[in-house]
């Protein structure tokens, strides 16, 4: 509880206290799992050096007793400290080197979700040294691997409802069972991000959930209504096919989710899935490849122009309807990126005051716009953001 609300002094005493009778009563393991949430709290409080002599005595303690899969997320642990920039001791390369160990040495021992906790870190690390090709392949590698777990768990439900007997009597319904639920789940996987994809096949209706802090993007193709009215219905839609699908491979490139397209608009997020510090960095990747790609490619034989923009902040998420449903966000966050991008400007990039805070000036440029009168909004402090 102390944790949860960051009162890190109240929090390190409690578990100071449960790891102490843990060690009197001679429980190992407990202790063990208190000593990593410790660690976990002094990291949070910056308190590197304890932190990571707590964790490298718990992988001393595993490897002794033989606790491989305990052992390999202790060590998983370590390299999430050796990769905080802020740590004195801060060392990608160690990190890196590490965690390819781990994944190695459980994908041999058939530890999927310890190989999958060291390849999430390893994606973060990559990350945030803007690495996006070799992040890519750990995140291809992550959903490979949840794929796997998923496809095993369904099969054990099948195997758990279903005797030996009625198996041998049925396989062929069960195996047409199996590709229906691969082409389900495929179907879903296409519609709806990976984890409320995961909810829908478990059976939950309605799906909605609060994330704290996500960066939205609102892309719009300046002029189109005028483009189209000159050219055939098939022509129109040869061409947003062209530009949509491009705008897809970028957007699975940097880890973007597509929320939705409306006409010429194209929305999308970053921070979704998963707790993301670097959200806002690959959301701009995202806007920057996608301003290239419009001043330098022919869609249809035609070019365009772009007008982006972007904010972060807090939105509710869900899907919405029974048939024909959706997955969508909403919030004031989400009412801010729109009118960032409708007072944007041509092949330019608009982003929020709240969305400029914090950007590295050694990776961008802030070009200070007049305050802007926003409808609904009031008067706002904006910005065009340049890559350096």
């Amino acid at each position: 509880l102390y944790c949860k609300i960051n009162d890190f002094i109240k929090g390190e005493e409690y578990l100071l206290r449960a790891i102490s009778i843990c060690d009197e009563i001679g429980s190992i393991y407990e202790s063990l799992i208190w000593q990593n949430q410790l660690a976990e709290i002094l990291s949070k409080d910056k308190q590197y050096d304890k932190a990571f002599e707590i964790v490298k005595k718990s992988v001393s303690v595993l490897q002794n007793v033989g606790l491989k899969e305990y052992e390999l997320s202790a060590r998983s642990q370590l390299c999430k400290i050796l990769s905080k920039s802020d740590y004195h001791g801060y060392s990608p390369t160690e990190a890196e080197t590490i965690l390819l160990q781990i994944i190695q040495e459980a994908l041999e021992l058939d530890l999927k979700v310890q190989a999958m906790a060291a390849i999430e870190n390893l994606m973060s690390l990559y990350e945030f040294q803007e690495k996006w090709k070799e992040a890519y392949e750990q995140r291809k590698q992550y959903d490979d691997l949840k794929e796997v777990i998923f496809k095993k768990e369904t099969e054990n439900k099948i195997l758990h409802f279903t005797n030996k007997s009625e198996l041998e009597n049925q396989e062929l319904e069960n195996e047409d069972l199996l590709v229906s639920l691969k082409a389900k789940e495929k179907l879903l996987l296409d519609l709806l991000p990976k984890h409320i994809a995961e909810r829908k096949i478990a059976g939950e209706d309605i799906i909605a959930e609060s994330i704290e802090d996500i960066s939205i993007l609102f892309c719009d193709i300046v002029g189109f209504t005028e483009l189209s009215s000159r050219i055939s219905p098939e022509e129109v839609t040869k061409m947003l096919n062209e530009i949509y699908t491009s705008f897809d491979k970028l957007a699975e490139k940097y880890g973007i989710e597509k929320i939705k397209t409306i006409g010429d608009c194209y929305m999308a997020a970053c921070g979704i899935n998963s707790i993301n510090e670097h959200h806002k960095e690959q959301i701009l990747q995202f806007a920057f490849d996608l301003i290239n790609m419009s001043s330098t490619q022919l869609f249809n034989n035609q070019s365009i122009s772009l007008r982006i923009g972007i904010h972060n902040g807090q939105v509710i998420a869900g899907i919405i309807g029974q048939k024909k449903f959706t997955y969508d966000i909403w919030g004031d966050s989400v009412n801010t990126a729109s009118r960032m991008e409708h007072y944007g400007e041509k092949d330019k990039i608009h982003i929020s005051e709240v969305f400029a805070n914090n950007l590295s000036p050694l990776k961008f440029i802030l070009e200070k716009r007049k305050p802007l009168e926003i409808k609904g909004k009031g008067r706002m402090q904006t910005y065009f953001v340049y890559k350096k």
